[in-house]
């Protein structure tokens, strides 16, 4: 299986546009270059009350990728870059 990159702020940006304009998921892949499958899939997950926003679409991608690889979240990055970054400081006596 050849996997793909994940779908960027531009176009799930487009997605929205297409819907407005009544593209089928067919003509929007076609427009982006991706699998049918991928549009229906990123729509049905990412709609709150029948409505497609690619703002909360993204950010909800970004979370959903944070919880699967505990290294891509945040408070973790933020921890890990500050404990490697400063220098060790040895505890007086």
């Amino acid at each position: 299986m050849n996997k793909r990159e994940k779908l960027t702020k531009a176009e799930r940006s487009e997605i929205r546009i297409l819907l407005g304009r009544k593209f089928s998921f067919r003509e929007i892949a076609k427009a982006l270059g991706r699998s049918p499958n991928t549009m229906s899939y990123e729509v049905r997950e990412n709609s709150t009350n029948g409505e497609y926003d690619p703002v909360k679409a993204h950010a909800k991608a970004l979370l959903d990728r944070s919880d699967r690889d505990p290294t891509q979240g945040p408070p973790l990055m933020g921890f890990l870059d500050s404990s490697f970054i400063r220098p060790h400081v040895k505890p007086s006596p």
